[in-house]
């Protein structure tokens, strides 16, 4: 293969040890695409162009030579620095967990994961596809316990039309027409077994620590169960002990990983999520870990409209698990007809709208915990989305609270029956000033733990971009910490005069 020189403002970035070259430099490639081997005066290495990929270009250490050599010695590494950190998953043939992690392990673009005796080989950029089978054939070969393994592509529909059809898209190209769908129909398999034994139904029961969770393989890379919240689910079971016969709501539930761990606790669980498949997979899960499902609901709703009836219901929770996908369809707000309608959610966006409806929802001294997987988001935005909506949760209430009041003192003098003149005199005996110390002290939710990634989704000490997962715990103060209801004053004795 040729080998390219680099311009000296890549060397600068590859000098400080960074393997994610920003977007603007892909010119610097001169249009070139795949696995490029490069040199300069001091590095050599390869480096992975993408453009239908959001890392665009991202640089494997092989010293100018990719081959199977190297990847099998990489998958090597993978799994020693894997053994000295999780032992007692990797010694547990029944465990699940992250093989290689992409960039981390000299692999971009290309990961592996272990549910039981299974490997899944996901890749999302296409240039790995002449590599994937010979990968497959090495780890049945290298690991003891890998009985089978799986393929899935994470990669957008546009590539795949290229890549599939590229006579016709070249024809399009030439007579200066964007690409369209071609008129034959062809279907791209989501996943499939390519190397070893094929799981029965493309199921097997796959183990994390003590709980057990259906591992579904021809579904892509929806298993059933995503790895990289493992150590979170620990986190949670230690966060549940302290308080036992609680209640947990858990939103955007898939198939309920997280209300498992909760209803194993004792808890009274609430998983909400639109797919009516998710929910019969997490009624599933439940089953396999000898859970009533009878004692726990499985609602299948719209996640912002079911907090806006719990809201309306006063429905209060002991822990609110809050776990979006970075985009989905869902009912933000309503129309001018207050009829609910679709609209995209992202992380980015709409985050603070779904901590507003969510903030007041947690019992006093209960928890809000909030993720976001979302690789473009920021630590410090995802902070900022989550006080925003702290701040509108304490807006809404300070206007329910002064309306309840209000109210509640209409009814119990029978102002309705009251002249409108009589009525306006007898409320200026009235203070309705909005209880501004009593919300913002009921809502001064405190941070008190970050959660993120496992180990085995280690990543370089400069990549932030690959800590995607956030996870900030948030707890509501107690009932001694929040101000007292301030009493309404009796009108005064001559008020009827």
């Amino acid at each position: 293969a040729n080998v390219v020189r680099v311009s000296k403002r890549i060397e600068e970035v590859l000098k400080q040890g960074r393997r994610r070259i920003p977007k603007d430099y892909i010119q610097d490639w001169r249009g070139a695409e795949g696995f490029i081997d490069f040199q300069s005066d001091q590095l050599a290495g390869t480096v992975l162009v993408d453009k239908s990929v959001a890392s665009t270009m991202q640089v494997l250490p092989t010293n100018g030579n990719l081959n199977m050599e190297y990847i099998k010695h990489k998958i090597s590494q993978a799994f020693n620095y894997r053994e000295s950190k999780i032992p007692h998953i990797i010694s547990d043939s029944t465990q699940s967990f992250r093989l290689v992690n992409g960039l981390f392990d000299g692999l971009p673009g290309l990961s592996v994961d272990m549910y039981a005796n299974y490997a899944m080989i996901q890749i999302n950029s296409r240039y790995w596809r002449d590599y994937t089978r010979k990968i497959a054939n090495y780890l049945l070969k290298f690991l003891d316990r890998c009985i089978g393994v799986y393929l899935t592509e994470n990669i957008k529909k546009d590539t795949v039309f290229r890549q599939y059809l590229e006579e016709e898209y070249e024809a399009y190209k030439k007579n200066n027409m964007h690409l369209k769908k071609p008129k034959r129909k062809f279907k791209i398999k989501k996943s499939e077994c390519v190397a070893g034994k094929k799981a029965e139904n493309n199921t097997i029961i796959a183990r994390e620590g003590d709980y057990k969770y259906h591992i579904q393989f021809d579904n892509g890379s929806g298993t059933g169960l995503y790895l990289d919240q493992r150590e979170n689910r620990l986190n949670l079971k230690e966060l549940l002990k302290n308080k036992k016969n609680g209640s947990f709501l858990n939103t955007f539930s898939y198939t309920s990983s997280f209300g498992v761990v909760a209803a194993s606790e004792g808890y009274h669980t609430v998983n909400v999520d639109e797919s009516e498949n998710c929910l019969a997979k997490s009624k599933q899960n439940y089953k396999l870990n000898n859970l009533d499902t009878n004692a726990h609901k499985f609602w299948k709703k719209d996640v912002f409209q079911a907090l806006k009836v719990f809201g309306q219901d006063r429905k209060k929770f002991d822990v609110v698990l809050l776990d979006p996908p970075t985009v989905s369809r869902v009912t933000i707000k309503n129309n001018e007809n207050y009829k609910p309608v679709k609209d995209t959610f992202t992380t980015k966006k709409n985050y603070s709208e779904l901590v507003r409806l969510a903030a007041d929802l947690v019992v006093p001294d209960g928890y809000l915990i909030t993720f976001s997987n979302t690789l473009s988001f920021k630590p410090y935005e995802f902070e900022s989305q989550i006080n925003e909506g702290f701040e509108s949760a304490m807006q809404d209430k300070i206007k329910i609270i002064g309306e309840r009041k209000y109210l509640a003192e209409r009814k119990k003098l029978r102002l309705d029956k009251i002249a409108r003149k009589t009525r306006y005199n007898l409320l200026k005996f009235y203070d309705f000033e909005p209880p501004y110390e009593e919300v913002k002290n009921s809502l001064d939710y405190h941070l008190t733990n970050e959660w993120g990634l496992p180990e085995d989704f280690a990543t370089l000490e400069n990549d932030e971009e690959g800590r995607y997962l956030k996870g900030k715990v948030w707890k509501k103060p107690s009932h001694k910490e929040v101000y007292s209801v301030r009493k309404l004053e009796k009108p005064k004795e001559n008020i009827y005069n």
